[in-house]
């Protein structure tokens, strides 16, 4: 979705909310999902609007008198998703030697299928927050990742788990 205009606080949430809508293209092509790919000149209405949202909601949470709720991760900085990427990473490394192909693949044989789902988690994990950085205009930190060598494991992990 383009907007060329920036809408107001009050229909922000819907307008970004429509990407959320199962579309069906005139070809037959279902859609499940949209990204929001730019909005135009919005990035401070946009962070007051969702941070407006976010206490809302936690006063209707935490209504009832029971325990504070907080949706305080309900949207994620860039440093916490570059934290979990080094997690991540850090826990492949750690089973794992990704940095040689062939070696890997020599490797992964001998791993049993727990392992296997593990490598398959953290490099999905990877990948999400690949997705996370580019969502949030975090380019130079999405660029930290390699996206290709990703794409190339995670099926070779998957064919050695089936």
């Amino acid at each position: 979705m383009y907007l060329l205009r920036g809408p107001h606080a009050q229909s922000l949430l819907k307008t970004i909310s429509r990407v959320n809508r199962p579309y069906k293209s005139p070809n037959g092509k279902v859609y499940n999902y949209g990204y929001i790919v730019d909005f135009v000149d919005i990035e401070d209405k946009y962070n007051t609007t969702i941070e407006s949202y976010i206490k809302e909601l936690e006063v209707d949470i935490n209504e009832n008198g029971e325990e504070k709720g907080s949706l305080a991760g309900l949207v994620v900085d860039k440093e916490d998703i570059n934290k979990k990427y080094h997690s991540y990473k850090e826990q492949l490394e750690d089973i794992v030697s990704v940095d040689n192909m062939e070696r890997l693949s020599r490797q992964i044989t001998y791993f049993n299928k727990g392992t296997l789902l593990k490598i398959r988690c953290l490099l999905n994990g990877i990948k999400e927050c690949e997705t996370e950085f580019i969502l949030s205009r975090a380019m130079d930190y999405a660029g930290q990742i390699d996206s290709e060598q990703n794409k190339k494991l995670l099926p070779m992990v998957q064919e050695r788990i089936d």
